[in-house]
């Protein structure tokens, strides 16, 4: 009986030593397939993140990109804005420059008018009257031209200030 009951308890034990082992083998196994998992996990993770970064300096490049093209754009309206605006500078302050000839000519003829109305002052009442009246008449036109002139120095002014903006 001590013999039945030793071999009893040996194969207890060889079966406990068994399960034992089994258990391990499977905690061990688990193990792994949970550490193979993470692995995994984080290479999809790695390979992930850095698809975005990829994606990420990508669109930012086109950002940039687009940028430069529109600062561009914005400096060559600019400068095309500028040379319209010198370009008229320059045709008005010539159409100034013509005017203000025109007005000296005109002032030439009228100094010149009022030197022979000098003379007439010398002849009789009737050709006095009619001086007065040439005189009046050239008084108005002296008028009008120095209005011309101060209008033409407001447009000079203007050109000027069209020029500095």
């Amino acid at each position: 009986q001590d013999a039945e009951r030793e071999r009893a308890e040996r194969e207890k034990a060889e079966q406990l030593q068994a399960w034992q082992q089994a258990e391990m083998k499977r905690q061990m196994d688990d193990l792994m397939r949970e550490r193979e998992l993470v692995q995994k996990h984080e290479a999809e993770l790695r390979e992930t993140l850095l698809k975005e970064q990829q994606l990420m300096q990508q669109n930012l490049r086109k950002q940039q990109e687009d940028l430069a093209k529109q600062q561009a754009e914005v400096e060559s309206r600019l400068k095309e804005e500028q040379a319209r605006r010198d370009a008229l500078a320059r045709q008005r302050e010539e159409e100034i420059k013509a005017k203000e000839a025109e007005v000296q000519s005109k002032e030439v003829v009228l100094r010149r008018e009022r030197e022979s109305v000098q003379l007439m002052q010398k002849m009789s009442e009737q050709e006095r009257m009619e001086y007065l009246k040439t005189k009046e008449g050239l008084t108005k036109e002296k008028e009008g031209l120095n209005k011309e002139k101060e209008g033409l120095s407001k447009e000079k002014d203007q050109v000027e200030l069209m020029r500095k903006s």
